[in-house]
């Protein structure tokens, strides 16, 4: 495989596939692109090589699967980011949907990139349904505007 030959003369410590997307291009094949991606997982994990593997989906906004493959649950983390829908503006959104051996935050989170870098703002606690494209405003956040 020639991801390893490369891992291997440059002394990689860090890995990014960009992304799994391509595996399903070449194998058209969701059993052989978990087993690929599970053995380049398996080997950069046996060289305690830091490896992010990215995956685009198709869905823009609204609901959508993070791997019809089944490489989701090779992953130790799963971080998700998308864009949504607020009040008739495109904000992108992040959340860590997994990780392995953690009881990380489980909260949907403004990223913002700007000059300054990237931001993970607070989270997106007066809209529910983000993560189904259809955001609206909780409950108390209703009430409250409707009577303040």
């Amino acid at each position: 495989l020639t991801i390893k030959r490369v891992v291997e003369e440059i002394g990689a410590k860090r890995v990014v596939i960009d992304g799994i997307n391509n595996f399903k291009f070449i194998l058209n094949d969701d059993t052989k692109v978990f087993e690929h991606v599970n053995i380049l997982a398996a080997y950069l994990v046996s060289r305690n090589i830091t490896t992010i593997f990215t995956n685009e989906v198709s869905e823009l906004m609204g609901s959508s699967t993070i791997s019809g493959d089944g490489t989701s649950i090779i992953m130790d983390s799963i971080i998700l980011l998308r864009y949504v829908e607020i009040e008739s503006k495109i904000k992108k959104a992040i959340s860590v949907l997994k990780m392995r051996g953690s009881n990380h935050d489980k909260e949907i989170r403004e990223l913002v990139i700007n000059k300054k870098g990237i931001e993970v703002k607070l989270p997106f606690i007066e809209y529910s349904g983000l993560m189904s494209g259809n955001p609206v405003k909780t409950p108390v956040q209703a009430f409250e505007e409707a009577f303040s």
